[in-house]
């Protein structure tokens, strides 16, 4: 435990653009290779429309996944290998489907997996990383398709013909050793063995079940929504040999599952709601062999495709607030119990070295992390400066926020290159009954061979002409006075 503690005492110390680590309680050590850990960050309010990034754990500074592959795509689904290597990826088809492809851990060698398949059935790692299992139409908008075991060393795919149309079809995920997949169809839990090619129904259920496995003691765990219960399945015979009622101490409904293979745990994300009905929350769920429960605290804040294992009890994930939150799951004290900042290794360089003339009585407060505060001369945050993946004249990422309306733009000539500046009329969600209306200022400047952009932002302001052109005379004065070091 000294030598831990002293070794995050380093990791402080050296991460000074970050303010990195706080601790809880950590028994963790660096005896395993090097973690990564793969997240999103978005671009705009807009759904999907995000960057890939990756960290390397113990370490904090995490790195755009830029490729040409990857460039206006609108992901929604991405998953590391348990190798660490390469990564599925969910490109973003229509408004109910995604094609799936699997890619370098760069973003290069894309090799497609599925044609556009309904949201929901997505393609799983094998235990190992040597092979990913997935469901794909047979052609473009078909009604039957087939299950695939692509070999990820040798680039090829064996095909096993669905009996149900898939639309009908679900969650797949792996069976132990690599034999064969575990995947929902017609309201069943089926079993496909990859020696012989038969299908066996393992599991009946009326609503929606969410279902994991666990290698060490070859049981299937699964999360029946409709009975609020979880049995637990010989994963040889598929017989239910335990069954925990009541599970859950609410209403809820459970959107996937992961485990460690060698572990005695696992986890569920789910969505949570009150006796009326009403969403109050997204988080994870642990239950391990012996049906004790846990809600993961904060857990609700943590980016779900980036969650993995990190140990057979240990977990890891992502926050929106772009921390890394660590869990240990035979512990009992408070959790998470570890936090670490992440930094962005390009875009916070290009913050620091940016210089920004603002109105007398004005000034920037850096945040420590990937954003510049503006504060008016009262000292109230009137704006802010951050950094944003840019593709080719794609401003604001090729989408509006949402709610918003652009009543005016234009270009600009700055010291550091051209740009544009934006007036958006925003409101609130239409759910709010609020007709209020507000404006936002912003400001985009291309970079990095327009793989970045710099983002000003005024706002919120009033909604009338005179507090409008006062803005975008600020912004001009901003833009036109900027400079880097």
């Amino acid at each position: 435990m000294r030598k831990l503690f002293l070794f995050l005492t380093m990791v402080m110390f050296f991460l000074t653009s970050c303010d990195v680590v706080k601790l809880k309680e950590s028994s963790t050590t660096r005896e395993e290779p090097p973690i990564r850990l793969v997240f999103s960050l978005p671009n705009s309010s807009e759904d999907f429309d995000n960057t890939l990034y990756t960290v390397l754990l113990y370490d904090g500074n995490s790195n755009k996944i830029a490729s040409e592959f990857l460039k206006n795509k609108r992901i929604g689904y991405y998953k590391l290998s348990p190798r660490q290597d390469k990564i599925v990826v969910g490109i973003h088809y229509d408004a109910a489907s995604f094609e799936y492809y699997v890619i370098n851990i760069d973003g290069s060698a894309p090799e497609r997996l599925t044609l556009p398949v309904r949201d929901g059935i997505y393609p799983v790692w094998s235990d190992d990383g040597e092979y990913i299992y997935g469901i794909s139409p047979d052609s473009l908008n078909a009604k039957s398709g087939y299950i695939f075991s692509y070999d990820v060393n040798k680039g090829t795919f064996e095909k096993y013909p669905l009996e149900s149309e898939i639309n009908s079809c679900g969650k797949i995920k792996p069976y132990f050793d690599n034999k064969g997949v575990l995947f929902i169809c017609d309201n069943k839990i089926n079993y496909l063995n990859f020696e012989n090619k038969v299908v066996k129904p393992v599991y009946s259920f009326n609503g929606s079940v969410t279902y994991g496995s666990l290698d060490k003691s070859r049981t299937i765990f699964v999360l029946n929504d409709e009975k609020n219960c979880l049995d637990v399945l010989d994963g040889n015979n598929f017989k239910i040999i335990k069954t925990y009622k009541n599970i859950l101490k609410y209403k809820f409904y459970s959107l996937d599952s992961m485990a460690f293979p060698d572990g005695e745990h696992v986890i569920f994300k789910i969505y949570k709601y009150d006796d009326k009905g009403n969403f109050i929350g997204a988080p994870i769920v642990s239950v391990d062999l012996n049906g004790n429960v846990r809600e993961l605290k904060e857990s609700d804040n943590l980016e779900w495709n980036s969650v993995k294992f990190i140990s057979e009890r240990k977990l890891a994930g992502v926050s929106r607030a772009e921390k890394v939150l660590f869990y240990d799951l035979n512990s009992f004290q408070d959790m998470p119990y570890m936090e670490m900042v992440l930094c962005r290794n390009n875009e916070i360089g290009y913050l620091k070295k940016l210089k920004i003339a603002l109105p007398n009585g004005w000034k920037e407060k850096f945040t420590g992390g990937n954003e510049v505060y503006i504060l008016n001369s009262k000292d109230e945050i009137n704006g802010g400066i951050y950094v944003i993946s840019y593709y080719k004249d794609q401003y604001f990422g090729g989408f509006l926020p949402n709610h918003s309306e652009l009543l005016k733009e234009e270009d600009i000539k700055t010291p550091i290159g051209e740009g544009k500046i934006a007036v958006l009329r925003r409101s609130p969600p239409a759910a709010s009954n609020d007709p209020a209306t507000y404006i936002e200022i912003f400001g985009i400047i291309p970079i990095a061979d327009n793989d970045l952009a710099y983002c000003i932002w005024l706002g919120p302001l009033k909604d009338d002409v005179k507090t409008i052109n006062e803005a975008v005379r600020i912004m001009e004065y901003m833009m036109k006075n900027l400079n880097t070091m």
